[in-house]
């Protein structure tokens, strides 16, 4: 996809997070058929947004830490992923399914996959 921000054109590849502001004049072009797009929107001000992927392995497990104040959402890119908080087992999550944990703690993921990790924290 080229996706456009202010009249530059950028390519922006699969699985690959694009930053910008919500002012923004945007439009893009398709170039290899339909695509699924995730955006994450904060007020600005209030709250600000990160997004990373992440590839989880299919031996030991991945730990996601959650900060106080800080809200973290799990969404599953691929099939064959489980979430499990610090007391609980973990659950199996379909692909697009997410999984929202409000910290401090931490999140368990296992199983052979892909995620968006998405931290939502509050300005101070």
């Amino acid at each position: 996809m080229v996706l456009t921000v202010d009249g530059t054109p950028h390519s922006v590849s699969p699985l690959s997070p694009f930053a910008f502001s919500g002012e923004a004049t945007t439009d893009c072009r398709l170039e290899a058929g339909a695509v699924r797009d995730m955006n994450v929107m904060t007020r600005r001000g209030r709250a600000t947004a990160r997004v990373r992927i992440v590839a989880v392995p299919a031996a030991g497990g991945t730990e996601m830490a959650c900060a106080a104040g800080e809200t973290l959402l799990v969404m599953a890119l691929t099939e064959g992923i489980a979430v499990g908080g610090p007391d609980e087992q973990g659950r199996a999550l379909g692909r697009l399914d997410c999984v929202p944990y409000e910290g401090p703690g931490a999140l368990t993921l296992q199983g052979d996959g892909t995620v968006a990790e998405i931290r939502i924290t509050a300005a101070r």
